[in-house]
């Protein structure tokens, strides 16, 4: 039995950085080339769609450098952690786990489990990290989990205990949220713990699998902030400082930034006290995605909730302090239709980004140049994307700009049950010829407006994966103890 001991951190009183909300108005005409479903990849014009009896939901993705897709889902009707591989063709890899192209398992607890995040990375070595939080329906607790498969989608016996470690902890709920990778293959897992408070809480695994005892307090801390904190993403710098982003609650959500040192202590360098917060005003407003540029700058991609909902990007400098200098103020807020929720988004190497964003039921993919500003250069002189999948009601979980110009896109139908689907667009500067293909499966319609080119898709039906048994597979696990009885202290956030 190990004993993992949650170090505290708390928020030292401090100021908040007030963001400006942009009212943004849209007059951009499309040009008469845009992007366009690339008919070589996937099942049928650019789109696979991998049908299963029971319900599979996307949570993370990672693409390898031989350009494979790893897709991290839960399976909502066995409650398994399910795993699968494509190939850079956008088909089911079946030399990964099993005969299906997919690891399943179903994870140990004294009742029947369900997982509920599936957080997928790669290490320098290609082993494939699996990380994230489960309900146990008997306890009514929600433990974290980490595994590693190898490239082939085995279980690697290397890892934690017969290839798994799991965290319990008897005194909160739990989440894993995110997971980051560093340079020496330690794996960060985030999210909150929830008891009388809700508290960011940040865990950290040695690359071998094991709790880094080195980090906070047995290989825990616990953020405190104002009544409530929340982490949803997370990157590691490469001097191994932990950078966070989610939200904190005072009379509202607002988003925070939190550094942590390699020790686990808040990095007092940076915003206040190690916590730099942005806040809309009256509105709620939360950082969902993080990344981080060559230069230091911190990346922000967030969600405002006012009546509807709108997505934001906000920059920060490496000290934590707001960069003003980006879209005129720090924050590039992006109103479409009045109810968008980013979902994902890409840095790319000269500082533009690429979001993919939920709008209504659609796929909007939206990019801005490195000042935050429309990037007309894209899509022929539309600087968006936009696909509407009327009846599936798409979710994109993750989103990826390739060497050539390409975008594929990954995620899950929420109408009918739920199937993973991946698409992939080429860049038109980039097309010399075109291939039409018409099927009785799916078309694709596009309409051109004085505000954005539409594409209209029919998500095919595919045949069910290979017949065979699944690579499914009950581990026992080693169980960390979570112990959390220092006594908690909260410095509340100055108001005036």
């Amino acid at each position: 039995m190990t004993n993992l001991a949650c170090q505290k951190a708390v928020r030292l009183a401090g100021a908040i950085l007030v963001a400006p909300v942009i009212a943004v108005v849209f007059s951009a005409t499309a040009a008469s080339a845009s992007y366009q479903f690339d008919s070589s990849f996937g099942t049928t014009n650019g789109f696979t769609r991998t049908t299963d009896p029971e319900v599979q939901v996307t949570y993370s993705t990672v693409k390898l450098s031989n350009g494979k897709l790893v897709v991290g889902a839960m399976n909502f009707d066995t409650g398994d952690v399910e795993v699968s591989q494509y190939t850079s063709a956008g088909l089911i890899d079946t030399s990964f786990s099993g005969p299906d192209g997919k690891f399943s398992v179903t994870l140990p607890g004294i009742g029947t489990t369900a997982a509920e995040t599936v957080n997928v990375g790669v290490q320098s070595s290609g082993k494939i990290v699996v990380a994230g939080s489960f309900y146990d329906t008997t306890t009514g607790y929600n433990d974290l989990y980490a595994m590693r498969l190898d490239s082939t989608g085995v279980i690697d016996p290397t890892f934690g205990t017969a290839g798994q470690t799991l965290v319990h902890s008897p005194l909160g709920v739990m989440s894993g949220k995110a997971m980051a990778i560093g340079s020496d293959d330690s794996i960060v897992l985030v999210g909150n713990i929830n008891g009388a408070t809700q508290r960011m809480l940040v865990t950290k695994f040695d690359a071998d699998g094991t709790l880094d005892a080195s980090f906070g307090l047995g290989g825990g801390v616990e953020t405190v902030i104002d009544n409530g904190s929340d982490a949803n993403d997370v990157v590691i710098q490469s001097d191994g400082k932990i950078v966070v982003t989610g939200y904190a609650i005072a009379s509202k959500k607002y988003q925070v930034v939190v550094r942590y040192l390699t020790t686990g202590a808040l990095d007092t360098s940076f915003g206040v006290g190690g916590i730099a917060a942005v806040d809309f005003g009256v509105q709620d407003n939360e950082g969902s995605q993080i990344r981080l540029a060559s230069d230091g700058n911190i990346y922000v991609g967030g969600v405002i909730y006012s009546s509807d909902k709108n997505v934001y990007i906000n920059r920060l400098n490496p000290s934590g302090s707001m960069d003003t200098t980006y879209n005129g103020g720090g924050v590039r807020v992006f109103n479409n239709s009045g109810n968008e929720e980013v979902r994902y988004f890409e840095l790319l190497s000269d500082g533009s980004t690429i979001m993919f964003v939920v709008s209504e039921n659609d796929w909007l993919i939206v990019k801005f140049d490195a000042s935050g500003s429309n990037d007309f250069s894209f899509n022929d002189g539309d600087y968006r994307i936009w696909i509407s999948v009327p009846d599936d009601n798409p979710l994109p979980t993750a989103g990826f700009l390739l060497s050539g110009g390409e975008i594929v896109v990954v995620g899950h139908t929420q109408q009918g049950g739920a199937d993973i689907i991946l698409a992939r667009f080429m860049d038109p500067t980039a097309v010399t010829t075109t291939t039409t293909t018409t099927t009785t499966v799916a078309s694709t319609t596009t309409t051109t407006s004085a505000h954005h080119s539409t594409t209209t898709v029919a998500v095919p039906e595919s045949t069910l994966p290979p017949t065979g048994a699944r690579a499914g597979t009950t581990f026992g696990w080693i169980f960390a103890l979570l112990s959390v009885g220092l006594g908690l202290v909260v410095v509340r956030r100055r108001t005036t």
